[in-house]
């Protein structure tokens, strides 16, 4: 018979009020489940210049890409975040302030790139991580101050805007849409 460890990976905050931070993390992974799901379906109505672009291994792999199933437990007075474990290589294919901009990260970076089109530009979803189809520990930007996304990984506009500068746009930005940043330096720099 499996043990339970291998099935899922139990968190717990040792610090400041760990109810709170794992519903935070909860809420992100959430909100990460939700810009996945727009992005598959914008995948969908776009597929057939997908597919004129000979892009269909990228949606094949769109498609196979989810954020891990998990629940908050208590048991006593303790709080935990009992996650799917994520099995194979663990990846980060971006941060809170880097992009990659590599074939390898380059759906989770037009994933990042669509959730802040999705939003008008309100939200970006970043920090994308895990295994090549399985993501864990998502973090989200938000351009106005929003409690529900106060943590210590939202790095608000300024993380936003890094965003904007580093990201490099692809075929797959281009065929969904996605507007193309351009940033006079001196203006990001003051």
């Amino acid at each position: 018979m499996k043990d339970l460890n291998d099935y899922v990976v139990v968190k717990k905050y040792t610090e400041g009020n760990s109810k709170e931070k794992l519903l935070s993390d909860l809420f992100l992974l959430a909100t990460g489940k939700y810009f996945l799901e727009n992005f598959k379906e914008a995948f969908k109505e776009n597929k057939a210049v997908l597919l004129e672009n000979n892009l269909e291994s990228f949606i094949e792999l769109v498609n196979s890409i989810s954020f891990v199933d998990c629940f908050l437990a208590q048991v006593g007075v303790e709080y935990y975040l009992a996650e799917q474990i994520i099995t194979g290589a663990f990846k980060k294919f971006n941060s809170n302030d880097t992009v990659e901009n590599s074939a390898r990260s380059m759906p989770y970076d037009t994933l990042s790139h669509f959730s802040l089109h999705f939003t008008d530009g309100e939200f970006l979803l970043c920090d994308l991580q895990g295994g090549l189809a399985m993501l864990t520990d998502p973090q989200i930007h938000c351009a106005n101050e929003n409690d529900a996304f106060l943590n210590d990984g939202n790095l608000g506009q300024d993380g936003i805007d890094q965003f904007k500068k580093d990201h490099e746009c692809n075929i797959i930005c281009e065929v969904l849409g996605l507007e193309k940043y351009k940033f006079d330096q001196n203006e990001f720099d003051s």
